[in-house]
């Protein structure tokens, strides 16, 4: 169950970034702290979420549709490992596609995937 705080700002990253706010918002209203690095879509990586914890988490939402790149999941994880975080590739709606080749050489690479549908 998420505060009053934690859904006001999940709103306002919704509002403010589209769907990567959406995103960012769930990982918000799920109890992570979120900062947006960048709202581009040809941006590596879009947020980091990290919880108390110290569990750190490199998001990055492709939004755009066609076929993910090799070369994409390659970027986020380097971009990931800077920021001293997990890398999590985030297909949003319907429109991204992923080969199952490169969905096993992702997880050999230790890139979680999430399919996103609102």
């Amino acid at each position: 169950m998420a505060t009053a705080r934690e859904a006001y700002e999940a709103r306002l990253l919704a509002s403010r970034y589209g769907p990567i706010g959406k995103v960012a918002g769930n990982y918000r209203v799920a109890g992570f702290q979120v900062k947006v690095i960048s709202s581009s879509e040809d941006a590596p990586l879009n947020f980091i979420a990290w919880k108390k914890g110290g569990e750190r988490l490199g998001v990055k939402v492709r939004v755009k549709s066609g076929p993910v790149d090799r070369s994409e999941i390659e970027a986020l994880k380097a971009e990931a490992e800077k920021n001293n975080a997990k890398p999590i590739l985030v297909l949003y709606g319907k429109g991204p596609r992923i080969a199952r080749e490169l969905v096993e050489e992702a997880r050999r690479m230790g890139v979680s995937l999430k399919r996103v549908r609102f």
